[in-house]
Parts: C-alpha cells; sequence; structure tokens
C-alpha cells in the first residue's frame, strides 16, 4: 500500500494588497506540503521513533516568545513551527523576493523534517539507549595507557584497533548525518533566508563574514524586539564552531573517531558524546531559526488585506514596485475598490475594476470570482 500525504490541490492565488506581493498557487501549495511533512507525524515517523522537538530557549527571552506566540507560533508547544507560513508575506517589504523569501523557508522546514526523521532511527535502532549505556571505552584505554607508561618509561602506547564496535559505529554514522544537515540548516538559513532575502546580503560571503554584515547591518528599520532578536540570532550563530569543525573533517578531510571506532590515543569521544553534540546543536538551530522568524515578524504592527482568486499570468510575472509612483497609486486604487466592495459585495463594476488593477499591477488576468479577506496582528 502506497501512504501519501493529501493536500487541498484547489488552492487560489493570493495576494496580500498593501505589501504587493503575490503568492501563487504553486507556492502556496509547496508550503503546504512543507507544513505537512514537518507537522505530520506519520510522515516523519512511520518507520522511527518520534523525538523531542520543544525548543529549550537560551537566547530568546520570554518577552519576545509571548509576542510570537501572540502571533500565532507555538513557541513553547511540542510542534513549534506548525503555524500559518503564508503569515510571512504579511511581514516582508515590498522589495523583498516574496517567492524566493518563502522558498527558502520551505527549505528550512524540509531539512528540520529531515533532522528529525534521522534522529527518530538512531533511537528506533536503539542507538540513543546503547550510547547512554555504552561500553566504558575511554576508562578500558586508561588502564591500557596507566599499564604502558609504568612499563615503558612513561612513553605514550599505540593502540590498535582489530576490533570494532559494529553498533557504535552504525551509529555515528546517524549522527554524522544529522550534523552534516545541521550545519546545512545553518547555511540555508544565514545566507538565504535571513541573510540574502531579508538582509539583501549575498550568499557568496563566508558564514562568519554573513553573519557579521547581519550584526552591522543599518538598512533595515528594526524595532527593539526585532534588535533582541537579532542579537539572539547571532549569539547562537557564533557558537557553532565545534558543529563547523566536526561537518568540514566529515566531508572534506579525516573524519573524527569515537571510543570503539577507528580510535586512536587522540580520541576523546564516545557515541554518547557525539549524540549529545547532535542535541545541542539541533536544539541552536532550531532556536536561531525562531530568533528568525522573529526578526520578520515582530516588525511595526500592520493590517494586510489579501485577495484570493484564480489568474493566468506570464512566465515572468511583473513585480510590484510600491516605490514607483504608478504602481503606489493603482495599489492605492485596488485598496479604494476593496473598501468599496466591502459595502456592496454584488457590485460587478467593482469586481471588473478589481481585475482590471490587478492586470496592471502584476501583468495578471483574473479568470474565477474573488474572495477579500483582511487580517490584523
Amino acid at each position: 500500500m502506497v501512504h501519501g500525504l493529501v493536500l487541498n490541490s484547489s488552492k487560489n492565488d493570493k495576494i496580500f494588497v498593501e505589501a504587493g506581493h503575490f503568492l501563487t498557487n504553486q507556492m502556496r501549495t509547496k508550503l503546504s506540503v512543507a507544513h505537512g511533512i514537518l507537522n505530520n507525524k506519520d510522515v516523519i515517523n512511520r518507520n522511527a521513533a518520534p523525538i523531542p522537538t520543544r525548543i529549550d530557549y537560551n537566547e530568546i527571552d520570554q518577552d519576545l516568545l509571548s509576542k510570537l506566540k501572540h502571533l500565532g507560533v507555538p513557541v513553547s508547544e511540542d510542534i513549534p513551527f506548525k503555524f500559518d507560513f503564508e503569515a510571512l508575506a504579511r511581514f516582508i517589504e515590498n522589495k523583498t523576493n516574496c517567492g524566493s523569501f518563502l522558498n527558502s523557508f520551505c527549505e528550512l522546514i524540509i531539512t528540520e523534517a529531515k533532522i528529525n526523521f534521522f534522529r527518530g532511527l538512531f533511537t528506533e535502532f536503539g542507538f540513543e539507549e546503547y550510547a547512554t549505556n555504552e561500553p566504558d571505552h575511554k576508562k578500558f584505554r586508561e588502564i591500557i595507557r596507566e599499564h604502558h607508561r609504568a612499563h615503558h618509561n612513561g612513553h605514550e602506547p599505540i593502540i590498535s584497533n582489530n576490533n570494532i564496535d559494529l553498533r557504535a559505529m552504525r551509529g555515528l554514522w546517524i549522527a554524522n548525518h544529522c550534523l552534516v544537515l545541521i550545519r546545512s540548516q545553518w547555511d540555508k538559513l544565514l545566507k538565504q533566508f535571513i541573510g540574502e532575502n531579508y538582509f539583501q546580503i549575498k550568499a557568496n560571503k563566508s558564514f562568519d563574514k554573513c553573519c557579521k554584515r547581519i550584526e552591522e547591518c543599518s538598512d533595515k528599520d528594526l524595532n527593539l524586539s526585532q534588535e533582541k532578536c537579532r542579537t539572539a540570532f547571532i549569539n547562537l550563530a557564533g557558537n557553532t564552531s565545534a558543529l563547523k569543525d566536526w561537518r568540514d573533517n566529515e566531508l572534506h578531510f579525516i573524519a573524527p573517531t569515537i571510543f570503539g571506532v577507528f580510535e586512536n590515543h587522540k580520541t576523546e569521544m564516545g557515541i554518547n558524546d557525539v549524540w549529545a553534540l547532535v542535541t545541542t546543536e539541533h536544539n541552536r538551530v532550531r532556536e536561531a531559526v525562531m530568533a528568525a522568524i522573529g526578526i520578520v515578524m515582530l516588525g511595526t504592527e500592520t493590517t494586510q488585506t489579501t485577495i484570493c482568486g484564480k489568474w493566468e499570468y506570464p512566465t515572468k510575472m511583473k513585480k510590484v514596485n510600491l516605490d514607483d509612483p504608478a504602481d503606489a497609486n493603482d495599489n492605492a486604487a485596488l485598496l479604494d475598490s476593496i473598501d468599496k466592495l466591502r459595502q456592496d459585495q454584488n457590485n460587478l463594476d467593482l469586481k471588473a475594476e478589481i481585475h482590471s488593477v490587478i492586470e496592471r499591477l502584476y501583468g495578471a488576468s483574473g479568470t474565477a470570482e474573488i474572495q477579500i479577506r483582511q487580517s490584523s496582528q
């Protein structure tokens, strides 16, 4: 039997009028898929044990968390990223590429789901229990070293590794994959989502340079809450050196060793230590994602009018620029027509005018009845 994720495939395109963002049916569907993959336990954990997903906050204070919760983000719940992803478009500036911004957020959510899946496999296969109760390889090796020093003029022994702890080795492989994914999450978060798509910082900068540019960026008029979230984000990003070193060695150099798996006289970690690193670093990047969401969503309170409907539009849709007088005037006319339509919902002339303005603004011609909604923070 094939199991699939059933989604609402009849979504309409959506326009955030005040911000001038056009959200296509394709992007809305991708957001739904990402939401379903992460938050549907049967998708991630059908063949893997469930893992704790609640975030242990170390940098974001309770006041900021309360504000995010007020906006519908369940920050302190077991599934902290279970909220309306489309709502992010309400809070980004007109000059931001809405499609690219939301696409990069989808990548964050899907990568989070991957990490959860492999952490679940580690637990399901019994590696977590084994790591907690692993043989004390370190103590055993120290006994060998002390015996060797006593009988060989204080010299360190060359410890051979003829016997591999196969269970620790298999657990290490899954843990390594988790750490690589966590580092990947940092790159997508720092360089793409919050760096390039929010602060307009080129993604080809190094991790440290990108982090510094975000810290020093003054182009955004951030309020106090956003500044606090940025500080929390920078602090979290500045404590990833252990993760970076482990990932770089695993992918590019000589992979790290642990007790029982290709160990040598420099080995200092067991499988339990590696798993503790996975748990710590995963929590850190989760909190950083939440801090980035705070930077985006805790801006000035806004009211957003949204229009849902079906449109036909060219391959490359026109980007609305509200700094351009013509686009600004058309957008103001669109809001005015919407306000009038609320008073006279059956006025066909007003509906035709709304379609006409949408065509001028976005190059998209309406083909179906529109639905208008209004939401505020």
